[in-house]
């Protein structure tokens, strides 16, 4: 079959003949297209298709519940109203990550105190750095921080040179009421960076 037929005749009507055979093409490609023959080529390219468009939507499911899915499927309106943005629901994981760590200052142990310590300094380590703060180090962004931006720059510096002591010194010695006084430098500095 040409690629191309003229239908029409050179006096402008429609060649009858040409038409037959045009539509004769057409139904055998047709024809072509829904043969056993050619189904039974397609049959494992359809199953591995629908497979893994099924692995697909798995995937998108397991995805979007990890990351706060509940939150786009919300059915009270009370609680798209308590969840102002996604950002907010990372506020919700790190208030939660910070009620783990002001766990450990109830324990009676130094060496709770000591880790609670260290993780709090981490934990401020990880929102300045979300922050886009620069810095190799703690040490390094907290230079970068401007008075108003916490309480205290010299506080928070000397609460990270504690944790420091207490990470190059695993006999250093700090009371409760201290490490207390050191967590709470950084939760404060938290709450006014608004990371709590």
């Amino acid at each position: 079959m040409p690629d191309f037929i003229d239908l029409t005749t050179p006096g402008g009507g429609i060649n009858e003949q040409n038409l037959q055979t045009a539509v004769s093409g057409l139904r055998g490609e047709l024809d072509f297209l829904v043969s056993k023959q050619l189904q039974d080529k397609l049959f494992w390219y359809k199953w591995s298709s629908i497979f893994v468009s099924i692995l697909f939507l798995v995937l998108i499911f397991a995805i979007l519940k990890k990351d706060g899915f509940d939150f786009f499927v919300s059915t009270s309106g009370d609680e798209i109203q308590d969840r102002k943005s996604y950002k907010d629901l990372g506020l919700k994981k790190a208030q939660k990550q910070w009620q783990k760590i002001k766990l450990r200052f109830q324990k009676p142990s130094e060496s709770y105190l000591k880790l609670g310590l260290i993780e709090a300094e981490n934990f401020l380590d990880e929102v300045l750095k979300r922050m886009g703060l620069g810095g190799e180090d703690l040490e390094q962004r907290l230079k970068h921080l401007k008075e108003g931006d916490v309480p205290s720059i010299v506080r928070l510096m000397e609460a990270h040179q504690t944790c420091q002591d207490i990470i190059r010194d695993p006999d250093y010695k700090i009371s409760k009421e201290e490490a207390l006084s050191k967590f709470n430098i950084f939760e404060n500095s938290l709450q006014a960076l608004n990371s709590l």
